[in-house]
């Protein structure tokens, strides 16, 4: 349903538009990525750093914290995506309300 016939003098035109799409979408891909990334990469130097600070750390504080990061890098990643989609829907209702205001 959403599959549509084009002529071909438009085919380059649409690859254009195409890429434009593809590379926005690899662009906020690789933004969340290094976000997780950073996040990950301060959790284990925090855990580093309480190995070599802390006197009384046993390993199970050390899965803990691990096991915590891991959570929040989940739930970090399920947060990202409806602030992608509320940022498109305040984009597309400009548009309505300018539709609106001409009528």
């Amino acid at each position: 349903s959403s599959i549509k016939t084009i002529i071909f003098a438009d085919q380059n035109k649409e690859i254009e538009r195409y890429n434009g799409y593809l590379n926005k979408a690899h662009r906020q891909t690789y933004i969340e990525h290094c976000i997780v990334f950073l996040y990950y990469t301060i959790g284990f130097w925090y855990c580093a750093h309480l190995l070599i600070t802390c006197d009384n750390i046993e390993v199970g504080d050390i899965i803990i914290v691990v096991c915590e990061i891991s959570g929040s890098s989940i739930a970090l990643g399920y947060i990202v995506l409806p602030l992608t989609s509320i940022g498109i829907a305040r984009g597309s209702a400009t548009l309505v309300y300018t539709v609106i205001d001409q009528e």
